[in-house]
């Protein structure tokens, strides 16, 4: 008796689900939003329709002059802990000029780096988050990667990014930071 009672109380919470999921026969709706991406110098578009998609978190958060006021300075940034130490941020920036050309060439082993997170990066694309920590100095670089196919689908990622997606308004990891 209480074998019975499990599946159909089992059943009466699973059928709701059933009823929920969107029919492939339903019409799109036309109000829907849409984006379109590319690269500046090819014409191949990636497009996305969702209705998850806001205007504010994607063209209004994003602010130029905040983000160029916090860029790497090209003169000396001292260390947190020792402020005896410092390193140029010139020798940084060449630094990370370097390791975005290793990860091009799908290169999981970085000449002055140690991965610390890659769960979220797709090797092959070159997209998605990736956290790389300096092995001659004591800072830490998380870069966000995205191109305009990766950007649009979100879900060819892990459950992370999509969760971002859908509560984010259309916004991903790139650009919460």
């Amino acid at each position: 008796m209480r074998t019975y009672t499990l599946i159909i109380v089992a059943a009466l919470l699973f059928c709701p689900l059933l009823t929920l999921c969107r029919s492939f026969l339903r019409p799109k709706d036309p109000q829907a939003p849409q984006l379109i991406a590319k690269w500046a110098d090819e014409t191949r578009e990636y497009q996305i329709t969702d209705s998850h998609i806001e205007e504010y978190p994607l063209f209004v958060v994003y602010n130029e002059e905040h983000f160029n006021t916090h860029l790497l300075p090209h003169t000396d940034i001292t260390y947190r802990y020792n402020t005896q130490y410092a390193v140029s941020g010139a020798a940084l920036s060449d630094l990370i000029e370097h390791v975005l050309k290793e990860i091009k060439a799908r290169k999981k082993k970085f000449t002055h780096f140690y991965l610390i997170q890659d769960k979220d990066f797709n090797h092959r694309k070159a997209a998605g988050l990736i956290v790389l920590q300096f092995k001659d100095y004591p800072f830490i670089l998380k870069l966000f990667i995205e191109t305009p196919e990766s950007f649009l689908k979100p879900w060819s990622k892990e459950s992370e990014p999509i969760w971002f997606f859908y509560t984010g308004g259309g916004v991903n990891r790139h650009m919460t930071g």
